[in-house]
């Protein structure tokens, strides 16, 4: 195999070509004579990699609360509904405790 198709570059490039393709793994790898193994470990690596969603910053704002307010929390593809609200403090708990994270590489 040649040198300069073993780097991270090479395979993004490859990778981002078969996601336009609209082909099959295989059809694409077998096309383009590309070991299995080697097209799928860098396929569901770099998938992975931008799954990942970067930590952002949420500003909350609080109101005075009156009988009727309630809260809602969304975090991913969670949601929960306070009613009354709870303090900033455990709300900033929460979503601390909640938020996806990511293990440093």
């Amino acid at each position: 195999m040649a040198k300069g198709r073993t780097g991270r570059a090479y395979w993004a490039g490859v990778i981002a070509e078969f996601e336009r393709s609209g082909q099959s793994h295989h059809r694409f790898y077998e096309r383009r004579k590309l070991n299995v193994g080697t097209f799928r470990s860098w396929l569901y690596r770099l998938r992975a990699e931008a799954s990942v969603e970067a930590p952002r910053f949420v500003e909350v704002t609080a109101a005075p609360a009156t009988a009727s307010t309630r809260c809602i929390v969304r975090v991913g593809g969670a949601e929960i509904e306070f009613a009354p609200p709870p303090s900033a403090e455990y709300l900033a708990q929460l979503v601390s405790a909640l938020a996806p994270t990511t293990a440093p590489r």
